[in-house]
């Protein structure tokens, strides 16, 4: 249950839902009880919520017991909204994610401590590509809408962390990238090029992680 917690508390937060309660639950037909409203109950497809405890309490669709019943699934309620294809694929990217952050949790491999310590060091610098790139890919020039007024990023170290490759962790070594873009440098499957790259101020990107990326990531 801590694991779908986590994963509910991340998309309230990425999707920016604005719920005081959610819970997940991919088959959407249990869920523990909302106490706080607006709230949100998330399957594998979409969601739907509940402004007022009234709204929840009335539901001819919710079985009220120990836990909660959802006859037919919450995507058989009217009301529920299904994510579009761009946010199906960031919640499974946040539910692999987790279940992956879980077990490194779990794991006393020499690898746990070095992975933790990454994401400490890195996060602001990939909160401030992402401000600076306006959540714009610098590969494809796509922006993914998850909002009215939301968007989503990631950011790609252009010459790898951690061995083999040992990049360093500059913003000069750092891309802003949709998803799709991110996995396909990550296996090496594009080469990057360095004169579409638009360099703008307090972002400027290194060639020699370009040259290494093309010649070594694979």
């Amino acid at each position: 249950m801590a694991t779908t917690r986590r994963i509910a508390r991340r998309i309230n937060e990425v999707f920016n839902l604005n719920a005081n309660h959610i819970y997940y639950f991919y088959l959407g037909n249990w869920y523990h009880h909302l106490r706080d409203f607006p709230g949100i109950l998330v399957d594998s497809n979409g969601y739907v919520c509940f402004n007022t405890i009234n709204d929840y309490e009335t539901s001819p669709y919710l079985q009220h017991g120990v836990r909660l019943h959802v006859r037919g699934g919450i995507s058989s309620m009217p009301g529920y909204i299904q994510f579009t294809e761009e946010q199906l694929y960031i919640l499974n990217q946040i539910v692999v994610n987790d279940v992956i952050a879980q077990e490194q949790i779990n794991d006393q491999a020499e690898r746990r401590p070095r992975n933790i310590d990454s994401i400490v060091r890195n996060s602001v610098l990939v909160r401030e590509i992402k401000e600076l790139r306006d959540n714009t890919c610098q590969i494809c020039g796509s922006r993914l809408q998850i909002g009215p007024n939301s968007f989503y990023s990631e950011v790609h170290h252009i010459r790898p962390l951690g061995n083999p490759h040992n990049g360093p962790d500059i913003t000069s070594n750092m891309l802003c990238v949709c998803p799709n873009c991110h996995k396909t440098l990550d296996y090496g499957f594009v080469e990057i090029d360095f004169e579409s790259i638009q360099n703008i101020a307090g972002h400027i990107i290194d060639a020699q992680y370009v040259e290494y990326h093309n010649g070594n990531v694979d």
